[in-house]
This record gives structure tokens, sequence and C-alpha cells, in this order.
């Protein structure tokens, strides 16, 4: 089942993201574009004091992500907006070539 052995993959991952927290070599653990069913996944798996900091995620006024940021809020996670280029073109606040 590609669902258990992609659990199984994240499980791996972030131990070993755990131990280069643990043995000094980041300050910090951090995901990118995890929805609420990925977050909630990573958060049975990783140790409570070692959860993501921060979420990097796309979220704008076309795409504000209400959901998401209330999870992330309500387990200490940052939600880290990022947008593209070609939100801005759509908002009429870019250039376009």
């Amino acid at each position: 089942n590609d669902t258990v052995l992609l659990l199984q993959q994240l499980e791996s991952v972030w131990k070993e993201m755990e131990r280069c927290l643990g043995e000094g070599y980041c300050r910090a653990l951090g995901v990118c574009n995890f929805n609420v069913v990925a977050l909630q996944r990573l958060l049975l798996v990783c140790s409570s004091t070692k959860k993501p900091v921060v979420n990097q995620v796309e979220r704008h006024v076309l795409c504000p992500q209400w959901d998401l940021l209330a999870f992330c809020n309500s387990h200490g996670i940052l939600l880290q907006a990022r947008t593209t280029s070609t939100t801005t073109t759509l908002l009429g606040q870019g250039k376009q070539e």
C-alpha cells in the first residue's frame, strides 16, 4: 500500500531530522507544503519536543487556508506564508511580460 510506505518513509526521515537536531546540526525543524492531514500524520511519529516549528505554504488572498492556520495555531506550529509571482499578476499588482 502506497500510504503505508509513505508513512514509513516519513517516520524514517523525521527520526533522522530529529537526530540532526539533537546533535546540534540545526536549531529547529520545519516542513513545507504540509496540509492538515500530513501534519496530523507527522505529529503521530515525531516526539513532542521535536515537532515542526514552521510549515511554509502558499497562502494569500486567493488561497487563505484558514483550516490549516487554525490547526497550526492549535499545535504551536508557525504558518509561514509564501506566494508566487503569478498571484500578484492575478491581483493586478505585478508586471505582465
